[in-house]
């Protein structure tokens, strides 16, 4: 709170049960004259003072220092016994003036005993009915508060400083420019000249809306997301007094159809604005402004698109009233939409926006403060929705409505504004009110692209969620709701002074039940917060545009048809000074502020139980999880929604100006600043953008996304990506290698072994930048989930104990409560063959298994061994040569180092598994040797051996299988190569490199989650040290690992085909897989060829050659023979390396350790020799822990292809992010089709579930 500090002295005297306390001076000269300020004091009394009940603080002058009232947030007392209770205060404080402070939990009347706090509360509510009294606005109307002048509203509900600061600001820059312009009330001379005010050029949407205002598809689609969502509903009948007939719509429906059989497939939808009929006609040059109570029909045609196809303007059929059609002359049908557009413009103001939210909310505010004290309840919960209520209400009736306002400068006077709030209030019901049932009684459930509907259901669902737990957690039954007095008074007059005591209504006038409560208070919660977003935000966006809804209308309505013209159109809408009186007024109302709040935040505490406190995370959560797929969605959409995303990014968007004497010249750099301001605490900023528009109009965006501290410079480059050497001025240059110098201080190397990838030098997630540290949120979820899991680990008895598991069906235990459809398949079907071949396909490595062209020497599979696994009358020989053998061999674990358990070496197979694709299509394995050296101790195991012999073989398989994906295919061959990948690209690259911009999203949380892999995954105590290789067994296996890498294995389609793998069926991984490569590498090469668009220019960026020549020495270890690039000659060497850099649960299944060594012989095996040989409780217990937290998927996941990040500002390189996004949806969509007609869907490979980065 800005100027919230004070030198005054500070008192506080703590009242108990039994007595009172001293009174306890808390502050010295200027002690407190800062913002934020926490001061700790002692309050010492020579008497226990009993149950603590008041806290009095008061507020003197010191000396002579000047008046300066002082913001107090919250004291937290701590009592002798070490309770900590809170005493809410968040208010401003005068000169001498004394606050009485309840703490403690939120009470009811009834629950309070003693004497004083009964006192206490009802001269507080005496007070606060003294203070905030009733006043009639009109007959007819909602009460208002009785306070008129804003100098006489209590400092803690009028607007901060900054918010202040900020409309009066933007008011000035309004006036100036309409002073500029000398906007006079001629018409326009064309639809073109209208586009000059600077602040339409501050939407994105208004440059949609200039080319596309006039289509009939667009004009259907404003009537369901546009500022009035409100009035559009089905037509299961078309009204008597809209004579529109069969013939008249035929050519605009369906071939065939019929407007009968249309309206009987819930096809047809009308807008009715019969409430605008016989209101007082005011008078403009002498002429009555007309008011169309239209009636507009629409058509949802088989493209699911909403179009216009008969319009009357006018509520009685005539002659004079025509019903215009899309047939009729151009001008003709867009005048006539233009006059609906007029009805509804006005509508959205007068009703949708002043009347059912700004006015509803100020009777629900007005009740909240004059009924419920700061204690009770529903207060502490309804207080952050009634912020600035007042003061905005107040501040309309001075400046928007009533007689000589601004808005009666249009077509309604301040008698025709009072009459449309009468009849709206009439007509307004508790259903209307309540979103489910108002999109039910309208039929709107199911008409598509209806994003307002569909967004605002999932709030209030996600409001009602939290309202029923708060309020359950305070009445936990219905009698606590009728016996509660101030609630009943609370609702009683709502009842009477909102909706002048309407029975009809359907409103309360009391609480019954629990249930009532909470159905009110989630409508209070959504009207005051959600519906007032959804007509408020897009107004500059659809009322900004003159022409698209006009407040006012200097012609009357047209009575006949072909009389109009461009010409006509234009003398008939606004004039020049009521376009800019309209237009500017959008943009003041629509402009967030600094001090915006959004949904769900509560800065000021007033909760002190923590269920209530984990109540609202949770609710947050809630919110968090929707903005996540709201953002997602509208990725995906030509025109986003995202006017209730609980945290629209513009929430958080400030707009400044900039003078200068004259001319900069080319705009080169932003420096950016950040000072003590007010003497503020000390805290970072997190900067996404600055976009800079000049006086020319040109819009340059200045990515930033990083935190600066306080003292901190950051110099900026904006505008499109540079390379190298086409930086032109010394100033850019000079910049350019002195941000390079920095990034290398900050990012190097360091060498754990001369023989793998070398790492980024940070060995504490403490000493990364904030900027690539994870988001608080997931870190949050990484600890609640590890807690979570622990929790429950414990809970099953799981930790420490070192038994063996008496049977397979006792490990299903483990999280049973984290069941998917997967894993329970996995659990039903581990020891089949089928499924067993599925896995090396389609499971976590699909990187091992080939063609087998001819058996290896050391692998003697006989013809007799494996006849009977193949088709009748086939033979090995020939299946290998269809190409129906395949193999998987795990030399590479031969030799290695082995983990010691229990006192002795662990045994680690080297094994080799021979598999046949079958008629079926089914990969079978057939034949299984443990060891890499055939002999009588190393047996060929068979599918005709004892059912246990086969099992043990394969789990053993499956034992190297799954230690070489977790070291090889999974730490190196992404995590510590995209963590080589990550630094070279830091190192290497300034920001405003094309491939810096195109490479940033892929490398997000890539060193955070790799520090903290080496510090409690990897490292030689850590979990996967536990396997049967140990520490230094993994170390090996990717050094061999290392050193037989080549390029051809990181590329895909080159891998498959070294592989032979091009045509095995149900190979899923591969068919996804493949497919992501090519859409990747288009995208690739889009970006690449738009920035180098010759080989020269790739041989001439000394920093693409600087980066790929790291990767090459620190990534590869400058291994020539294994075909990676030390540098770039053509473009398509680029592409090629870029894509490959972007591309970069049960355990008797797949276990890490196992701990007896491998059979040497047949037919000795049992299930309890399985059950020795796997891991023991507590290891098995803590394995499957890993896996589960490590699969998450956390809230703040970027689904690839998301660009959260603006950072390009070029419109091809956007168009060409977009057309990537659209080929990721189409994928997308093919692989749920597909998946919906597999027994085990393949999911992995989804573009919607893969991470943008590797972030876990």
């Amino acid at each position: 709170m800005l100027h919230a500090g004070t030198f005054d002295n500070l008192y506080v005297t703590l009242i108990g049960s039994e007595r009172q306390s001293e009174r306890t001076q808390l502050t010295s000269f200027g002690l407190d004259d800062k913002t934020g300020k926490v001061g700790t004091y002692s309050v010492t009394t020579f008497f226990s003072l009993g149950c603590l009940l008041l806290l009095k603080l008061e507020k003197d002058p010191f000396h002579e220092s000047l008046e300066k009232d002082w913001f107090c947030s919250t004291i937290v007392v701590k009592t002798p016994e070490n309770d900590e209770i809170l005493f809410p205060c968040h208010r401003w404080m005068s000169r001498g003036e004394i606050a009485l402070l309840r703490g403690g939990r939120a009470t009811k009347p009834s629950e309070d005993l003693h004497p004083r706090l009964v006192e206490q509360r009802k001269k507080e509510l005496v007070q606060q009915k003294l203070m905030y009294k009733w006043e009639k606005y009109e007959d007819g109307v909602s009460y208002i508060s009785n306070i008129k002048d804003l100098k006489a509203l209590s400092a803690d509900i009028s607007y901060s400083f900054l918010k202040a600061f900020q409309f009066k600001h933007i008011g000035e820059l309004i006036s100036a420019e309409l002073n500029m312009k000398n906007l006079t009330d001629e018409p326009w001379e064309s639809f073109e000249a209208m586009k000059g005010f600077s602040w339409l050029k501050k939407s994105p949407f208004l440059d949609y809306m200039f080319q596309h205002w006039k289509d009939n598809d667009f004009y259907g689609y404003q009537f369901l997301n546009g500022p009035n969502p409100n009035v559009i509903q089905r037509c299961s009948k078309l009204p008597s007094n809209f004579p529109v007939t069969e013939e008249m719509v035929k050519p605009f429906l369906a071939n065939g159809s019929s407007l009968t059989a249309e309206i009987k497939k819930g096809n047809i939808f009308i807008i009715d604005y019969k409430i605008m009929d016989d209101l007082p006609q005011k008078l403009i040059d002498g002429k009555p402004a007309p008011l169309t109570p239209a009636l507009c029909l629409l058509y949802l045609n088989p493209e699911k698109k909403l179009l216009p196809i008969a319009i009357q303007l006018g509520q009685k059929p005539s002659e004079e009233t025509p019903i215009f059609l899309p047939s009729d002359l151009e001008s003709d049908w867009l005048l006539a939409k233009i006059y609906v557009k007029h009805a509804d413009a006005l509508y959205s103001a007068v009703i949708a926006h002043l009347q059912d939210t700004h006015l509803l909310a100020e009777v629900f505010t007005m009740a909240t403060y004059r009924n419920l004290p700061k204690n009770h309840p529903l207060y502490k919960l309804l207080m952050p929705h009634h912020r600035y209520t007042l003061h905005i209400s107040i501040l309309a009736r001075a400046r928007l409505h009533g007689p000589g306002r601004l808005l009666t400068k249009f077509s309604l006077g301040a008698d025709a504004i009072t009459e449309l709030l009468r009849k709206a209030l009439s007509q307004t019901t508790y259903t209307s009110l309540c979103l489910p049932e108002n999109i039910a009684a309208r039929g709107l459930e199911s008409i598509p692209n209806f994003y307002y509907r569909d967004d605002a259901l999932r709030l209030w669902s996600i409001i009602n969620s939290f309202v029923k737990a708060v309020v359950v957690f305070y009445y936990p039954s219905d009698s606590e709701v009728s016996g509660d007095s101030e609630l009943q008074e609370w609702v009683n007059e709502i009842f009477y002074y909102g909706f002048l005591g309407n029975d009809n209504s359907g409103i309360p006038s009391s609480f019954q039940t629990v249930e009532e409560l909470i159905r009110f208070v989630t409508m209070v919660i959504f009207t005051s917060s959600v519906q007032h977003a959804a007509v408020n935000s897009p107004q500059l966006d659809f009322l900004g545009w003159i022409p698209n809804a006009p407040f006012v209308l200097h012609q009357p309505q047209p009575t006949t048809k072909g009389q109009s013209s461009m010409e006509a159109i234009l003398a008939t809408l606004p004039n020049k000074s009521l376009s800019g009186l309209q237009s500017s007024l959008m943009w003041r109302l629509s402009e967030m502020s600094d001090d915006f709040v959004p949904l769900g935040t509560y800065p000021q505490q007033r909760f002190d139980e923590p269920a209530v406190l984990q109540m609202i995370k949770d609710f947050q959560a809630e919110l968090s999880s929707l903005n996540v797929a709201i953002t997602k969605r509208n990725s995906e959409l030509e025109l986003p929604y995202y006017y209730l995303n609980p945290k629209e990014i513009e929430n958080s968007t400030g707009k400044y100006t900039v003078k200068t004497s004259s001319s900069l010249g080319k705009l080169l750099l932003i420096k950016v600043e950040k000072d003590p301001c007010f003497l503020l605490p000390e805290d970072e900023w997190y900067c996404s953008k600055i976009v800079v528009t000049t006086p020319e109009g040109d819009v340059l965006l200045f990515p930033c996304y990083r935190w600066i501290s306080r003292g901190e410079l950051v110099d900026l480059r904006g505008g499109r990506a540079m390379k190298v050497f086409d930086d032109d001025h010394n100033l850019l240059t000079g910049h350019r290698e002195k941000e390079l110098k920095l990034k290398r201080n900050l990012y190097q190397w360091e060498v754990t072994d001369e023989r793998l990838p070398h790492m980024s030098h940070f060995k504490e997630i403490s000493e990364l930048p904030a900027e690539i540290s994870i988001s608080m949120s997931k870190k949050i979820e990484m600890l609640f989930k590890k807690k979570l899991t622990g929790v429950e680990l414990r809970v099953n008895k799981l930790i420490g104990s070192a038994e063996q598991w008496k049977t397979i069906d006792d490990i299903k235990k483990i999280f049973c409560s984290k069941k998917t459809t997967m894993s329970e398949y996995v659990t039903k079907h581990w020891m089949e063959d089928d499924f067993y071949g599925f896995q090396f396909l389609n499971a976590i490595n699909p990187n091992v298994i080939k063609r087998c062209s001819g058996l290896p020497p050391n692998f003697p599979v006989t013809e007799e061994m494996v006849k009977p696994f193949l088709e009748e009358g086939s033979s090995l020989q020939k299946e290998i040569e269809k190409g129906n053998i395949f193999l998987c061999d795990f030399k590479r674990m031969d030799g290695l180092p082995t983990k010691v358990y229990d006192g002795e070496s662990l045994q680690v197979t080297a094994g080799l598994c021979l598999f046949y694709v079958n008629p079926e299509k089914k990969l079978m394995p057939i034949a299984i040797q443990l060891q890499q050296q055939p002999s009588e101790q190393n047996p060929i195991f068979l599918p005709s051996d004892t059912e246990t012999d086969w099992v043990l073989a394969k789990m053993f398989i499956k034992n190297a299988d799954i230690m070489q994906h977790q070291s090889v295919y999974h730490l190196m061959n992404t995590h510590q190569l995209a963590g080589v990948f990550t630094v070279a690209t830091l190192r290497s690259f300034p920001a405003i490199h094309p491939l810096y911009k195109l490479l940033i999203p892929h490398v997000r949380y890539t060193l955070q989650i790799n520090t903290m892999a080496r510090k409690y995954i990897f490292g030689p105590d850590e979990i996967l040290s536990r396997s049967s290789l140990g520490y230094d067994g993994m170390i090996a296996l990717m050094r061999k690992a290392l050193s037989e890498m080549t390029y051809s294995s990181l590329c895909m389609p080159e891998n498959i085909t070294a592989r032979g793998l091009e045509s095995i069926p149900n190979f899923y991984y591969r068919d996804d897989g493949l497919k992501l490569w090519n859409i990747i590498n288009s995208f690739v090469r889009a970006v690449v060829e738009y920035y180098y668009p010759s080989d020269s220019e790739v041989c001439k960026d000394t920093e693409l050659q600087e980066w790929i020549s790291e990767i090459f020495k620190h990534g590869f270890l400058e291994n020539k023979d294994a075909g990676f690039p030390a540098g770039f000659n053509t473009v398509e060497e680029v592409i090629k390396f870029i894509t490959m850099f972007d591309y970069c649960s049960w355990v008797p299944n797949g276990s890490l350790l196992l701990r007896k060594p491998p059979p040497t012989t047949k037919g000795q095996s049992s299930m309890k020799t399985i059950l020795e040989t796997l891991p023991n409780v507590e290891d098995m217990a803590n394995f499957i822990a890993e896996a589960r937290i490590l699969s998450e998927k956390y809230i703040d996941m970027v689904p690839m292809g998301t660009y959260p990040e603006e950072r390009f500002d070029e419109p091809a390189i956007k168009q060409m992010i977009k057309e990537f996004q659209a080929e990721l949806s189409y994928l997308s969509e093919a692989i749920q089709e597909r998946n919906s007609q597999l027994e085990v869907p393949y999911t992995y490979l989804d573009p919607a579930q893969i991470e943008n980065s590797i972030t876990i």
